[in-house]
C-alpha cells in the first residue's frame, strides 16, 4: 500500500484530532502513550479506543495521573478541534455505522492498485508517536526530557542575532548530521532518497505541512525547483522539525501565560553619559545667549468668566497675533453665529471648543515683552476638566485668577458650587503662591470702582485666611478683555493708578531656578508626524538644561531605552532652562512616551514607587476619610487611585493617631498608588513632590511628599 504526502498529512491530522477526542474525555486520567495505544489496539476507531481505556482503567487499584495536560492540535477551522477538558459525542468521529476520517483513508488505500510494492505494508503511526514520546521521556542522567531541552534551545536561539540570508539562495541547504542520539537499531541502514520536486522557500509563503515539512514540500501547489532531498539518518529527520509543532506552541502559550510582558529592548546602550554642566559654564552659556528672564502663568477661573478673550486680547495687543489672523475669526465665528468669540479662538483651537464657546483642555501660547519672555498656559474653567486645569497650573510658575464683574456673575462662581475658590486652592496645593486677579468685564459696570473695591475685599478675606496667601503677593487689576483696558497697556480708568495685567506680571518675582542640578523634564503632551522617526515632547523643564543632542531617558517606563535630543524650541530659544515650557524632538516611537512621564539625564536616574509617606492637609470634605479609603490622585498630568494605607500621626498633635481624617485636619500619613510613579520628596523637588487629592468630584485636599 503506498501513500503520498498529501495523504500523510491529511493522516496526521486526523490522528491527532482523535487523540483529542480522548483527551476530552479522560482529560489527565490518561497518558498520551496510552492513548496512542489504545487507538493502535483498535485499528484507530476512537470510540473503540475509548471503551478500552476505560475497561483499562476499570481494572486499576488506583486512578492514573496523567503527567501533562492535553493539547490541541491547530487545524483550518476553530471548531475542528474541542477545547481542553470539553467532552465530545461519540457520533463527532464516527462511532458505529460511520468510519472516522483516517479508517476511511486506510479503507481506501486497501481497495487502491494491486501493483504496489508488496513491501510497502499498512503505515502506522508508530514511528512518529514512538519519536514524539522519546522526545518527552525524561532522560535517566539528566532528568530532563528531549523535547524540554529542545524547547529551551530554541529560545536560546531566538534571543541571539539570526544569521543573514541571502535573497539569492533558491535550493534548500542540508542541515550537517548530528550526533545520532537514538539506538542503533533504530537508525536508518541507508539514505533514503526522494527524486521530486520539492517546495522553494524563496518563492512561495506557503506553510509546510508536518510530514511535508520532513519531505520538503510544501502543502499545496506552489512554484518548486528540481532537487534531490535526501534524508540520510533518523536524527536528520528528526532536525527537518525546525519550527515548534501546533501542539507544542500551545504547551509553550500556556506556560508563558501569566509571565510579565517583556519591557521593550534598549537599541543600544549609551556609549557616553552625558555629565550636568558646571555652574559656571551653564551661566557663561545663559549669559552669552542674551536670555530674558521667562515666566510661565496659568489663567484660571469659573467658567465663561471670560479667560479666553482675555488672553487673546492681551495675544493680540501684545504683537504676539496678527491683525490677519483675527480678522480671520471674526469671519469664521460670525458665520456660525458666535462673533464675540473671536478672540477666544485666539487659545480655543478645536472645533469642539469654538463651537461648544467652551475651553475643554489647556491651551499655550508666548510672547515677549521688552524685559521678559512669557508663556500662558490657559485652563478650562468648567468642573468637568478640572484634571486639565490641574494639569495646566503644574507647568506655571504663577496664576491669573479671572473673576467676571458683571451682575451677579461674581458671586455665582464664587458660591459653593462655583470654580472660583476650588481653583485658588488647587493653585495654592500645587504650590502657586502668587495671584494676580483680573477683575474682568467691569466695563459691562460702567467702570465701577465700588464694585471692583467689593470684589476685592472678598477674595482678599478668602485668599489669606482659608488658604494662605501672603496679601503681599496679591495684585487685583480692573481689566475688560473686549475693549482691552488695563490688558497691556493702562487706560484712563476713574479711581484706579495701579498696572496694567502685563505690567503686574512684569513686575513679579519667581523662585529661583536651579539651572545647573540634573535635568528632569515632566511631558504634557506627545505627538508623532506622518512618516517622522522622532516625537515631538512637550512640557515642564523642572531643574537643569536640555539643548541638541543630549542624552535622555524616560524613567517612568523604566529608562531601558535611551534617547537623543534631536531640536529643542524653548520661546525662540535651542536651549531650554528649568522653568521653560519647552517642545523637544526625540528619536522615540509616539508610544514609548506618554503625558504624565518624566525624562531626566542619565545620571539623575529615579526609581518609580508606589507607597510613600506624605504630609496632606483636609480642605472641606463631606465625609470622613477612613483607612482603606480611595482618592483620586493628581500631579501634574499623572491621574490615579490611591489608597490611605496609614495614619501616623495628626501634625501638632500628640497622641495616638486617629481612626479618620476630617476637614482642616493636617497628618502625617502613608499613601499607596496603584501604578509606579516617579515621585520625589518636595525638598529634592517641588514640582515631583507635590500633588492634590479629589473624592466624588470635588478637592478634599493636598500634599506633599515627605519621604519616598
Amino acid at each position: 500500500m503506498h501513500f503520498d504526502e498529501d495523504d500523510m498529512a491529511d493522516y496526521d491530522d486526523d490522528y491527532y484530532d482523535q487523540l483529542d477526542e480522548i483527551f476530552a474525555v479522560f482529560g489527565k486520567k490518561v497518558k498520551e502513550e496510552e492513548a496512542a495505544e489504545a487507538l493502535e489496539k483498535t485499528d484507530y476507531d476512537v470510540d473503540a479506543a475509548i471503551a478500552l481505556i476505560r475497561a483499562q482503567q476499570s481494572k486499576k487499584a488506583t486512578p492514573v495521573s496523567g503527567s501533562s495536560a492535553s493539547l490541541k492540535k491547530a487545524s483550518s477551522s476553530p471548531a475542528a478541534s474541542p477545547k481542553i477538558g470539553q467532552k465530545q459525542p461519540a457520533s463527532a468521529s464516527g462511532g458505529q455505522g460511520k468510519l472516522s476520517k483516517l479508517q476511511q483513508l486506510l479503507q481506501k488505500k486497501a481497495q487502491g492498485p494491486k501493483e504496489d510494492p508488496p513491501d510497502s505494508g499498512k503505515i502506522k503511526p508508530s514511528a512518529g508517536i514512538a519519536a514524539l514520546a522519546r522526545l518527552r521521556s525524561k532522560d535517566s542522567s539528566s532528568g530532563t526530557s528531549a523535547l524540554a531541552a529542545r524547547l529551551k534551545a530554541r529560545k536560546t536561539a531566538s534571543e541571539s542575532p539570526p544569521p543573514s540570508n541571502s535573497s539569492s539562495q533558491a535550493e534548500r541547504q542540508v542541515v550537517a548530521e548530528p550526533t545520532n542520539p537514538l539506538p542503533s537499531e533504530e537508525r536508518s541502514p541507508s539514505p533514503i532518497v526522494f527524486e521530486k520536486t520539492v517546495f522553494d522557500p524563496s518563492t512561495s509563503m506557503g506553510k509546510p505541512s508536518r510530514f511535508g515539512a520532513l519531505l520538503g514540500a510544501s502543502s499545496f501547489v506552489a512554484p518548486c525547483s528540481n532537487v534531490a532531498n535526501t534524508v540520510s539518518t533518523a536524527p536528520q529527520a528528526k532536525s527537518a522539525f525546525s519550527e515548534l509543532s501546533p501542539d507544542e506552541k500551545v504547551l509553550a502559550a500556556q506556560q508563558n501565560a501569566f509571565q510579565p510582558k517583556a519591557k521593550p529592548q534598549p537599541k543600544e546602550a549609551l556609549k557616553v553619559v552625558k555629565k550636568t554642566k558646571p555652574k559656571d559654564e551653564l551661566l557663561s552659556q545663559l549669559k552669552s545667549m542674551k536670555l530674558k528672564p521667562h515666566v510661565s502663568f496659568v489663567v484660571i477661573g469659573h467658567v465663561d468668566a471670560g479667560k479666553s478673550t482675555l488672553m487673546g486680547r492681551l495675544l493680540v495687543d501684545s504683537g504676539a497675533v496678527s491683525k490677519r489672523t483675527i480678522d480671520k475669526y471674526e469671519r469664521e465665528s460670525s458665520k456660525i453665529g458666535k462673533s464675540s468669540f473671536a478672540l477666544a479662538w485666539v487659545m480655543d483651537a478645536t472645533k469642539e471648543e469654538r463651537e461648544r464657546g467652551v475651553t475643554v483642555d489647556i491651551g499655550e501660547a508666548s510672547f515677549e515683552t521688552e524685559n521678559t519672555r512669557f508663556t500662558v498656559v490657559d485652563a478650562p474653567g468648567h468642573r468637568d476638566y478640572v484634571p486639565n486645569m490641574i494639569a495646566g497650573v503644574s507647568q506655571a510658575d504663577i496664576a491669573v485668577l479671572v473673576v467676571d464683574a458683571g451682575p451677579n456673575a461674581f458671586e455665582s462662581g464664587f458660591s459653593l458650587d462655583g470654580q472660583t475658590k476650588e481653583h485658588a486652592i488647587l493653585a495654592r496645593s500645587l504650590g502657586i503662591d502668587t495671584l494676580v486677579i483680573a477683575v474682568n468685564k467691569l466695563d459691562m459696570e460702567n467702570w465701577d470702582m465700588e464694585r471692583f473695591e467689593d470684589i476685592k475685599i472678598q477674595l482678599t478675606e478668602f485668599l489669606s485666611r482659608m488658604i494662605g496667601y501672603d496679601t503681599k503677593k496679591l495684585i487685583f487689576v480692573p481689566t475688560s478683555g473686549k475693549t482691552g483696558d488695563n490688558v497691556v497697556k493702562r487706560s484712563n480708568t476713574p479711581g484706579y493708578t495701579g498696572p496694567s495685567l502685563v505690567e503686574a506680571l512684569e513686575s513679579l518675582d519667581v523662585r529661583a531656578r536651579d539651572y545647573s542640578g540634573p535635568f528632569r523634564f515632566i511631558v504634557s503632551n506627545v505627538y508623532q508626524e506622518d512618516h517622522q522617526s522622532t516625537s515631538t515632547i512637550t512640557g515642564k523643564v523642572v531643574s537643569g538644561a536640555i539643548e541638541k543632542s543630549d542624552p535622555l531617558l524616560n524613567i517612568t517606563q523604566g529608562g531601558d531605552l535611551p534617547g537623543t535630543v534631536k531640536a529643542v524650541a524653548a520661546g525662540g530659544n535651542q536651549m531650554a532652562i528649568s522653568g521653560d515650557v519647552a517642545e523637544l524632538s526625540i528619536d522615540w516611537d509616539v508610544e514609548y512616551c506618554r503625558p504624565g512621564d518624566v525624562l531626566s539625564s542619565p545620571e539623575a536616574v529615579v526609581q518609580p514607587i508606589t507607597a510613600f509617606d506624605a504630609r496632606i492637609v483636609l480642605f472641606d470634605t463631606k465625609r470622613p476619610i477612613l483607612t482603606g479609603s480611595k482618592l483620586s490622585f493628581y500631579m501634574g498630568r499623572v491621574n490615579q487611585t490611591i489608597k490611605l494605607k496609614k495614619i501616623i500621626s495628626l501634625v501638632g498633635k500628640d497622641g495616638r493617631p486617629p481612626r479618620h481624617l476630617t476637614k482642616r485636619q493636617t497628618a502625617l500619613v502613608t499613601l499607596e498608588l496603584t501604578e509606579p510613579t516617579v515621585l520625589l520628596p518636595y525638598k529634592d523637588g517641588k514640582d515631583l513632590g507635590r500633588f492634590v487629592l479629589r473624592l466624588d468630584g470635588f478637592t478634599v485636599g493636598g500634599g506633599v511628599v515627605e519621604s519616598t
